[in-house]
């Protein structure tokens, strides 16, 4: 679980551990609440691509700023399991979100985001409406 404050050196740990784990053992990944700055995230993201069977990604909360969010979004954009992904409560502007848009529109198998469980329906036009909850 996120919020331990990961911080450079304990991103460089955890990049190394996951170049090194078995694809199948890892599953879910949550990073939120870590403090990730740009250069902790660099040196994640790069890890990222041996990471093949990951189903859920949380890096909420971290304060990201757009450059980093879309690089640790677009590592992600030939896992084939990935089905959610929680990125609220980061400093994206607007130019950051269209980044990671179009980095998520090749992640066909995303259902979920941001909590949001008609993701894929609303990214195919099937829904005319939908009801966004405050948090």
């Amino acid at each position: 679980s996120g919020g331990k404050g990961l911080g450079p050196a304990g991103a460089l740990r955890l990049a190394d551990l996951l170049r090194v784990a078995p694809p199948p053992l890892l599953v879910r990944l949550d990073l939120s609440n870590n403090g990730l700055d740009p250069a902790s995230t660099t040196v994640v993201s790069t890890a990222f691509a041996a990471i093949t069977s990951l189903t859920s990604l949380d890096i909420s909360n971290n304060g990201l700023d757009s450059a980093s969010a879309k690089a640790v979004i677009t590592a992600f954009i030939t896992v084939t399991s990935l089905t959610s992904m929680d990125i609220r409560g980061n400093q994206l502007d607007f130019a950051g979100w269209a980044a990671v848009a179009d980095a998520l529109g090749r992640v066909t198998s995303l259902t979920s985001l941001n909590g949001c469980g008609q993701y894929a329906a609303i990214r195919a036009g099937g829904l005319r409406e939908v009801k966004l909850d405050k948090e």
